[in-house]
């Protein structure tokens, strides 16, 4: 019996690859013909009748009139591993207010707003039950968004022209490896993650900042 691919798209059924970043694909996958997925198809969803329905069905343009920065929330099965995970988001979100940013918190999607009690008077939760890409291609004016290790983030700096895309993964895998809490095992893959993630670049910036530089 064969056996199973381990890699999603090198089985023998796939005979083309089309990806939003090329360049960083997998060598796996390179020794099928190659494609970029055109940034203008995505954002031409937003003038599609169903899309404008959708959006107003889950009130997407009213929520995101009242925001300027976007700020997705770490699903918690990988927050407990994380000291401090909630305080800094909580620093966050204060520092970005106080710079006059209205900030959102966009839960994962199987998330309970209940696992972290983020909810405050000056931040507005936005559904979980929709994309990120959705958020995007409805808002891209949006100026800041903030994430951990996230899709979520590659496909900001995608399609969103101006906006400052900010990783918080060196922070926090930081925080993690110096824990006492924290195996060794743990530790170094979280120093591998954050290596890893910092060498992504578009746009000439990286996705990785400190809190200090926000």
């Amino acid at each position: 019996m064969a056996q199973e691919p381990r890699i999603l798209g090198t089985t023998d059924w796939i005979d083309e690859v089309r990806a939003v970043f090329p360049d960083h694909l997998l060598a796996e996958l390179r020794d099928r013909p190659v494609s970029r997925i055109p940034r203008e198809s995505v954002l031409s969803l937003a003038d599609a009748d169903w899309f404008g329905r959708y959006v107003e069905r889950n009130d997407v343009d009213d929520v995101l009139d009242r925001l300027d920065a976007l700020v997705f929330v770490t699903h918690s099965n990988y927050v407990n591993r994380v000291p401090r995970y909630v305080e800094t988001l909580e620093t966050l979100v204060d520092r970005l207010t106080e710079r006059g940013y209205r900030v959102g918190l966009k839960y994962h999607p199987r998330e309970s707003r209940k696992a972290f009690e983020l909810d405050r008077d000056d931040v507005e939760v936005v559904s979980r039950g929709v994309s990120a890409e959705v958020l995007y291609v409805a808002d891209p004016t949006l100026d800041f968004v903030v994430g951990g290790m996230s899709t979520a983030l590659l496909t900001a700096r995608w399609l969103l022209d101006d906006a400052t895309v900010v990783s918080l993964t060196e922070v926090l895998t930081s925080r993690t490896a110096n824990s006492p809490r924290c195996s060794s095992d743990w530790a170094s893959t979280s120093r591998k993650i954050a290596r890893r993630w910092a060498r992504f670049r578009f746009a000439g910036r990286h996705l990785s900042l400190s809190l200090d530089n926000i």
